[in-house]
C-alpha cells in the first residue's frame, strides 16, 4: 500500500522523562497497513520546511503509537502544536525475521521503538522472542513500566541503576550460550550497532539492523540519507531503514 497523509488526533500521551514521550494517535489508514520497522513523517509546523521521521512503535485498531525524544526545536515545536498532527506514512521497509528459530531483539535507547512493534507482532503469532534493551540509566529506559512489554524486557543500564550493569551488547553476550544461533533484529545508535555487528561476526550470527539517519523527504527523492552497502549506496528512507546487517559496508562503521 502506498503511503497516505492523515490528520491524526492524539488519543493518549505518556510522559517517560522530561524530554521523552509516548503518543497514541488516531490514524486508521496508516495503522491498517503498518509493519514493524516502518516509520512516519510528521509535520512540525509552519516554521519548519521539513517533516520529522519517527518509528512506528506500535499499530493496532485505528491507532499508531510513536516515541518522541525532544532533540531540537523541530521536535519541541511538534509537542506544542495544536491537534491534529499531519502524518505521512507508513514509509520504509519492515523487519523480516525467519518463520522458525530463535529471535533476539536488541534496542538501544529510543532505537527500541520499532522493536516493541515487532515484539508484539511476533508474540501475537506465538513466536518465542527475547527482547534486550539498553539505556544509560534507569531514568532513560524508553518503555513505561505499565506497558505490557515491560515485564518481558531484559534491561541493561550503563550505570547499573537497573538490571544488568553494562551495555546491552555486553548483556546479550553474557546471556548467549556458545551454541545459540538466534536471528538478531536491532535498532539503536551507531556505536551500539557497531559493537553488536562485531559480536555477530564473531559468533557467525545473522540478522537485520534498522539504521537511524537524518531524513528530509523520507521517500528517496532528496538522496540525503545514503549509506554505503555492498556494491554502492542505498537510501535509509526508501531501501531501509531495515537492512541485512552484513549488507552494510564497513565504511559505515568507521
Amino acid at each position: 500500500m502506498n503511503p497516505v497523509i492523515e490528520e491524526a488526533e492524539i488519543t493518549a500521551k505518556t510522559v517517560l522523562t522530561q524530554d521523552l514521550f509516548v503518543f497514541k494517535l488516531s490514524a486508521p489508514r496508516i495503522s491498517a497497513s503498518a509493519k514493524p520497522g516502518q516509520f512516519v513523517q510528521i509535520d512540525p509546523g509552519e516554521k519548519f520546511f521539513l517533516r520529522r521521521p519517527f518509528s512506528i512503535q506500535d499499530a493496532y485498531g485505528d491507532e499508531i503509537e510513536i516515541l518522541i525524544k525532544v532533540v531540537g526545536e523541530g521536535t519541541a515545536s511538534l509537542l506544542r502544536r495544536e491537534q491534529p498532527w499531519n502524518i505521512l506514512g507508513p514509509l520504509g521497509c519492515a523487519f523480516s525475521p525467519p518463520y522458525d528459530g530463535e529471535i533476539c531483539l536488541v534496542g538501544g535507547g529510543v532505537g527500541a521503538a520499532p522493536l516493541k512493534f515487532l515484539w508484539r507482532y511476533l508474540n501475537d503469532i506465538g513466536r518465542s522472542v527475547e527482547f534486550f534493551i539498553g539505556a544509560r540509566s534507569a531514568s532513560e529506559i524508553p518503555v513505561d513500566k505499565t506497558d505490557p512489554v515491560f515485564s518481558h524486557l531484559k534491561i541493561a543500564a550503563d550505570d547499573g541503576s537497573f538490571g544488568f550493569k553494562g551495555t546491552v551488547v555486553e548483556y546479550l553476550k553474557s546471556e548467549l550460550p556458545p551454541e545459540a544461533r538466534p536471528y538478531i533484529c536491532a535498532c539503536g545508535p551507531r556505536p551500539m550497532l557497531s559493537a553488536l555487528r562485531n559480536l555477530m561476526l564473531e559468533r557467525d550470527l545473522i540478522g537485520e539492523f534498522s539504521l537511524e539517519s537524518r531524513m528530509a523527504c523520507g521517500m528517496g527523492v532528496c538522496q540525503g540519507c545514503a549509506v554505503p552497502v555492498d556494491g554502492g549506496y542505498k537510501l535509509v528512507c526508501k531501501d531501509g531503514p531495515v537492512f541485512p546487517f552484513d549488507e552494510i559496508d564497513g565504511r559505515y562503521w568507521k
